[in-house]
């Protein structure tokens, strides 16, 4: 989750210019390099200006990435007739865009508490998606043939906004936003959609035996979607139109001079794809309380109602050997979650900072997968995966973070140090939620679509996450060294061993990933280091390595992640 802010004006104009460069190394494994003799690059830059003219607030920027990437082209196969097709000298991974943004606020002079303007940003960009390697060995650099997405696109949006506070502590907000996108992509995907939102939202602050604060607001979208790429609607049409509507109130309350803080809300939503349609309420309530001198303890409910999106529901398209079927029957996704957690402060000698722990867990109904399966019967056009629900499932888990800052002699010390663990399971592991179109294939359920049911994990899904960050300030100099660890995936659709190991030639998809399961179990370590220095008060300079040790790994089996990069970055602020 990204929250992403507008940096308004300050007093005095600020300007940022920050220019990289780097390379991606070849691959430990020197058989697997599919570039022997020249690096891949990457390089770009970004821009920032703010500055006030009277009332007016101004904000200007710019961003430009050209990375080659550090996947190979795809590769030839056995069968291909075509071997001069530019996709099989092509790279398969690479990242090209240009970003420009602005955005302008009045300051009312005559009605005070009032302002008002316009954001806007606008892409244009052109890359690659992969979705599985060719094989884990020597062609773990390259994609399978055929699962390689280019996609050349525009895209932008305009943000206009007006907020008005009140003597009587009264605050108005009415947000807009209209988006544009349109995305050239091969293999018959296309697709373009046009995004209308607009939010008014007011807040009152009382004095109510201590401070309370009311929000209520009003909420509407639109989407309208055009796109061969989802013509799985009954009407097998190209277009598409999703709406939601929805309209919320939330209570905070303060109580025992601002050590208690309690909070609760409710929303009702509509929602509608097409002529489908549906409404619900969903409720949420939180409690934050100091306890002792920087001691915290928080706890929270909510409920949550995911409605299908319209790729979820309709999409009709293929990757390579992969079909990926349309479900217009799919139902909304529904849950609740508890959360509770503690933070406590701490200042030791000239070390300050905080350990924080938290519990949560949430619980699915007809939750929803990316389901592998035979939905046709001709089994070479029937075969690939389909959005359907699974039935029940539940994330427990636990997280812990502990961060800080402070002087060792003249030595600035920064650490964060951060680890989660999550137990992701299907609680019905039984229950039947698809019927393949052969009456002789048992209908689908969670133990035998998954490879590994052992404590019924879900699929895809890393259950311990640890990371830290040190880094070090000494006079003009800094340097720095992160850890992060991934605990290897356990469970994946089953089929993809399946045809990994079968000898049928016509069915197989040799992609190496069942040797891959068989023998990645403990998890990965990598490690990145940075260090530089300031030139003067305005200008710095670091490079960085990424992937220190050369690690070849994934995250995600099917996905190999970089090999190691080296980066120079200089920062220059006005």
């Amino acid at each position: 989750m990204i929250n992403v802010r507008t940096a308004y004006p300050k007093e005095e104009p600020t300007t940022r210019v920050n220019i990289f460069a780097g390379v991606y190394d070849g691959p430990r494994n020197k058989a697997a390099n599919v570039y022997d003799g020249r690096n891949q690059g990457m390089a770009g830059t970004n821009f920032f200006h703010s500055q006030r003219f009277g009332q007016w607030d101004v904000v200007l920027g710019a961003n430009l990435v050209w990375d080659e990437g550090f996947l190979g082209p795809e590769s030839v196969g056995k069968d291909t007739l075509n071997r001069d097709d530019p996709k099989y000298s092509e790279p398969a991974g690479y990242d090209r865009r240009v970003r420009l943004n602005g955005g302008v606020r009045y300051r009312h002079k005559k009605v005070k508490g009032l302002n008002y303007g316009i954001n806007a940003n606008a892409v244009r960009a052109e890359n690659t998606s992969v979705f599985i390697w060719d094989d884990a060995d020597t062609n773990i650099y390259r994609a399978e043939n055929g699962t390689v997405t280019h996609t050349r696109g525009f895209q932008y949006y305009v943000d206009p906004y007006i907020n008005y506070l009140s003597a009587q502590r009264t605050r108005h907000s009415l947000r807009g936003r209209y988006l544009s996108q349109a995305f050239e992509n091969s293999g018959n995907q296309s697709n373009a959609s046009y995004f209308i939102y607009g939010e008014y939202q007011v807040q009152q602050r009382l004095d109510l035996w201590g401070e309370t604060v009311l929000t209520g607001g009003l909420v509407g979208q639109s989407t309208r979607s055009f796109a061969d790429l989802y013509n799985g609607n009954p009407d097998n049409s190209s277009e598409n139109m999703a709406l939601n509507t929805s309209a919320y109130l939330q209570v905070d309350k303060k109580f025992f001079k601002e050590r208690l803080v309690l909070s609760g809300g409710v929303r009702y939503e509509s929602f509608k794809v097409n002529d489908d349609q549906q409404s619900v309420p969903v409720y949420r309530a939180g409690a934050t309380g100091r306890i002792a001198r920087g001691t915290f303890l928080r706890a929270s409910y909510g409920q949550g109602y995911r409605f299908p999106t319209i790729g979820e529901r309709y999409i009709n398209t293929n990757v390579g050997q992969l079909n990926i079927f349309p479900n217009p029957a799919l139902k909304p996704e529904e849950s609740w979650n508890v959360e509770g957690g503690i933070k406590q402060g701490f200042k030791v000698g000239g070390f300050t900072g905080y350990l924080d722990l938290v519990a949560f867990q949430q619980d699915f109904q007809n939750y929803i997968e990316f389901t592998f399966g035979l939905w046709k019967l001709d089994f070479l056009k029937g075969i690939g995966f389909k959005s359907v629900n699974t039935g029940g499932a539940r994330v427990r888990g636990l997280e812990a973070e502990l961060a800080g800052k402070g002087k060792i002699g003249n030595v600035d010390l920064a650490i964060l140090v951060g680890y989660t663990w999550t137990k992701p399971v299907s609680t019905t592991p039984s229950q039947d939620y698809a019927t393949p179109a052969v009456t002789t294939i048992p209908a689908y359920d969670y133990v035998n679509t998954s490879y590994d049911t052992t404590g019924y994990l879900l699929k895809f899904r890393v259950q311990h996450l640890f990371r830290a960050d040190v880094q070090a300030e000494y006079w003009k100099l800094f340097a720095g060294v992160s850890v992060r660890y991934n605990s290897h995936v356990q469970n994946i659709d089953k089929v993809f061993i399946t045809l990994d190991e079968t000898t049928s030639e016509a069915s197989a998809l040799r992609t190496g990933v069942a040797d891959w399961m068989r023998t990645h179990k403990t998890g990965d370590i990598i490690l990145d280091a940075r260090m530089g220095f300031k030139l003067g008060a305005n200008n710095r300079i670091a490079f960085i390595v990424n992937n220190l040790t050369n690690l070849t790994y994934a995250v995600r089996p099917l996905s190999v992640e970089a090999p190691r990069t080296f980066q120079l970055q200089l920062s220059r602020s006005i």
